[in-house]
């Protein structure tokens, strides 16, 4: 039972206080990638990558998070 408490309590208090009760939840909206700053060409070509594992079965399914940082690819 212990076993199982404190991993549970720190859960509880990760999600309890990760995100402020005054946060606003904010909607996504679909736009071109020109407009993140994002190649078309370069996104697609990811795409098909993760599609041909797929389809190759080298993994079950895939997802990607891609994030701009700004400043940090540029020097």
């Amino acid at each position: 039972m212990n076993r199982y408490l404190i991993p549970l309590i720190i859960l509880f208090a990760f999600i309890a206080f990760a995100t402020p009760a005054h946060a606003q939840s904010k909607v996504l909206m679909e736009a071109p990638p020109a407009a993140g700053g994002f190649s078309a060409a370069r996104l697609a070509r990811l795409d098909s990558g993760m599609n041909a594992w797929v389809q190759q079965k080298w993994v079950n399914g895939s997802a990607v998070l891609i994030v701009d940082i700004p400043g940090m690819l540029t020097t």
